[in-house]
């Protein structure tokens, strides 16, 4: 929890300082992080997510790119749930 608010802290704080220098931020976990290689604690959180899997590699890669393409401008300061849903239906 601390750690998760350190980093709300920091994004924030970035958020308003760096885009006069042209940089935008945005950040995302990976659920590792969250629950080691533990596989049956890993089976019960993704059994809590209305997708019902983790996300591949590529998924969580391909929310990044766009994140940090000229297609996403305009967005700066956010946190990506790319969770299959976890984070709404908590």
């Amino acid at each position: 929890m601390a750690r998760s608010v350190g980093c709300t802290t920091v994004r924030r704080a970035w958020s308003v300082d760096l885009p006069s220098r042209q940089l935008l931020v945005r950040m995302t976990e990976r659920l590792d992080r969250f629950v080691g290689h533990d596989d049956a604690i890993k089976n019960a959180v993704v059994a809590t997510v209305p997708a019902r899997r983790a996300a591949a590699p590529e998924e969580i890669a391909e929310a990044i790119v766009w994140g940090a393409s000229a297609k996403a401008a305009y967005l700066t300061g956010q946190s990506a749930a790319i969770d299959g849903g976890g984070y709404v239906a908590q």
